[in-house]
């Protein structure tokens, strides 16, 4: 069976991602500067290998980091939005309502009755 290496530029990549994943001021072009790489080819290169773009995988993990600490800690929900690298939390809470399907509110509240929400 073929075994897929990633290469040492993503691993890179994703190295900073979890990193700085609460710095707000992540971004492709910051993260392709580091790499000593372009946004553009360190963008194409990860959709390549992943299949996934390189945005939409921080928003991922974002959201997966906000939904743990929304299930897992008493944070105010200001706070895991400074914390998942969302600088204002109005658009958190629009963007967690987009990727989960309700508020961060509402998704407190199912997980603190014991019903834990899935994520799509």
């Amino acid at each position: 069976t073929e075994v897929s290496v990633e290469p040492p530029l993503l691993a890179r990549a994703r190295s900073l991602i979890r990193d700085r994943l609460g710095d707000h001021t992540l971004s492709v072009r910051d993260l392709a500067a580091h790499c000593g790489c372009s946004a553009d080819y360190l963008s194409h290169l990860f959709r390549e290998v992943t299949g996934e773009t390189l945005i939409g995988c921080i928003n991922r993990l974002r959201m997966e980091r906000a939904a743990r600490l929304l299930r897992e800690t008493t944070l105010a929900g200001k706070e895991v939005a400074w914390a998942c690298g969302f600088a204002a939390p109005s658009y958190f809470i629009r963007t967690f309502r987009a990727h989960h399907g309700v508020t961060p509110r509402a998704w407190r509240a199912g997980t603190t009755e014991g019903a834990v929400p899935s994520a799509p």
